[in-house]
């Protein structure tokens, strides 16, 4: 299972990235924010790479991995965001594939 993530413009700028169809919604989901260098006291690129559990709400989820980026350039600082969110994506399928078997509640 490989999920689809695309990147879409937000305001003033600024891009998101993560799955298009929101196949894990409400369990767990996989993205970035990034924000041109104007954002920047360095005048580079940045973007928070996440993974967050739970809630059927922005509100009700728990970060449960973060990481931040800092690039020269637009065009490497999506493909860092690129590596790492489909790093993250193929860990948390890999742990989920490890879940036991639930219990016959019959």
């Amino acid at each position: 299972m490989n999920l689809e993530m695309i990147w879409t413009p937000d305001c003033q700028g600024k891009w998101d990235y993560g799955e298009e169809q929101g196949a894990l919604a409400g369990l767990v989901s996989i993205g970035a924010r990034m924000w041109p260098p104007s954002y920047d006291p360095q005048s580079r690129w940045t973007a928070t790479c996440s993974i967050e559990l739970g809630g059927d709400s922005a509100d009700d989820d728990a970060t449960y991995a973060e990481h931040t980026i800092h690039a020269a350039t637009e065009q490497e600082c999506r493909r860092q965001v690129e590596e790492w969110c489909a790093r993250a994506q193929q860990y948390v399928l890999a742990h989920m594939k490890k879940l036991p078997p639930l219990p016959d509640y019959s």
